[in-house]
């Protein structure tokens, strides 16, 4: 399965590839390789860049078809909400 990278996401209040690059010390052509899920980074950096982020290394980037950003965040997956609201008799 390939990786899907959410990071663009993550830039915080809109930054620009080249700040959010610069910041995180690496080539603007890296940022912008992992962001359109062309390359992903060795472990190492994924830590350190989940660790600037301040979010797990699994809401910046997935296997396709895993659960998003905001899943990975709140602990939740679609699946696991649909049981919850079948559970409470809900539809």
């Amino acid at each position: 399965m390939p990786v899907r990278s959410t990071i663009r996401a993550f830039r915080r209040g809109g930054k620009s590839l080249r700040a959010a690059a610069k910041e995180l010390g690496v080539p603007v052509t890296t940022l912008l390789s992992w962001e359109k899920s062309q390359n992903a980074p060795t472990l190492e950096r994924a830590l350190r860049v989940a660790k600037h982020f301040g979010v797990p290394v699994e809401a910046l980037w997935q296997l396709d078809g895993e659960r998003g950003p905001d899943n990975v965040l709140s602990g939740r997956t679609p699946e696991r909400n649909g049981s919850r609201r079948k559970a409470q008799g809900g539809a």
